[in-house]
């Protein structure tokens, strides 16, 4: 009998890592974004097919791990109840799905009589036992991206979180579609950051402008803490920032959308806590007497190469984590 028990067990964790791969797998498919057209969309189909290729490259004692569409749900995951939000849970079968609602998938990986067939039992059918069934499941999340890679940002301008995002409930709710200027004023709206160099001054914000200086790699699931400048920069460099834009902005709609990251101050007047990254679309650069950035918030979008992690700022992760 205790080689059955061990069987059996190994068996489990076996078909449990075959849902951990599929859950993964599906979930950085589930959704899809056209750069074209800036547009944000949910791809069941393709969220199956990968999470079965790799259900499939896993067995259980020789046995290929199948699972079904029906054993597959998508939807928002709750952090405090660590599920599936039971009022926005979807089948694949589900049409016209909000992505705004889609932050997990979910894959249960089964041996019974419906699919991939019971386990059969060594010595155990001598207590009645002639086979047993296996049901896991595993969750990923897709979250919102928490992380960029060297160069990724373009620009050194950080956000003020609450000037993209309403945090009043504890947590971000993107202010999609907001109109911003980022200028020298008591109701900023944003600072002027050099990442971690030091001192945070015109001449260093301007090499960053200009693109000579990279802005380096970003993480605000490790709090990474930016130094930042609400002074009134130089003329030159306003300059600089405008031909960097005119340089940069698409010819049809003459604006430029980049990255930005999004920071809480507060840390101290020097310094911001990173928090996420928001998509923006730059209008227009206006240099002295207005010295002033202007344009608006984009939403639903995708960093592709991002963990999760940041807060809800309207840029979605493109790497997933298991949560359950």
């Amino acid at each position: 009998m205790a080689i059955d028990v061990g069987y059996w067990f190994s068996s489990k964790a076996e078909c449990q890592n075959a849902a951990d791969a599929a859950a993964l797998a599906g979930a950085s498919k589930m959704l899809t974004w056209d750069s074209a057209f800036k547009v944000l969309g949910v791809d069941p189909s393709a969220a199956f097919a990968e999470a079965q290729t790799f259900a499939l490259s896993n067995q259980n004692n020789g046995t290929n791990l199948n699972i079904r569409p029906n054993d597959c749900t998508m939807g928002w995951w709750d952090f405090d109840t660590r599920s599936m939000d039971p009022s926005r849970t979807y089948p694949l079968s589900a049409s016209g799905v909000d992505p705004d609602d889609v932050t997990a998938f979910k894959v249960q990986v089964r041996r019974d009589n419906t699919l991939n067939l019971p386990i059969s039992s060594f010595f155990a059918p001598i207590f009645g036992i002639d086979e047993v069934a296996i049901n896991v499941s595993a969750a990923a999340y897709l979250g919102y991206a928490g992380n960029v890679a060297v160069g990724d940002v373009e620009l050194p301008i950080a956000v003020l979180a609450d000037a993209v995002g309403d945090g009043s409930s504890g947590e971000f709710v993107p202010r999609c579609g907001s109109v911003l200027s980022f200028r020298s004023e008591n109701t900023e709206t944003a600072e002027w950051t050099t990442f971690f160099d030091w001192p945070t001054n015109d001449r260093t914000v301007k090499s960053y402008v200009k693109g000579d200086k990279l802005p380096p790699a970003l993480d605000a699931t490790t709090g990474d803490v930016l130094n930042v400048i609400n002074g009134n920069l130089s003329n030159n460099t306003f300059r600089a920032l405008q031909d960097r834009f005119d340089a940069n902005k698409d010819p049809s709609t003459g604006t430029w959308t980049t990255w930005l990251p999004v920071v809480l101050p507060g840390h101290s007047a020097t310094k911001s806590t990173l928090v996420g990254f928001v998509q923006f679309e730059i209008s227009g650069v206006y240099t002295a007497p207005a010295k002033e950035v202007r344009g608006n918030m984009k939403c639903d979008s995708i960093l592709p190469y991002s963990r999760g992690g940041g807060g809800n700022f309207g840029v979605r992760a493109g790497i997933p984590v298991l949560v359950d």
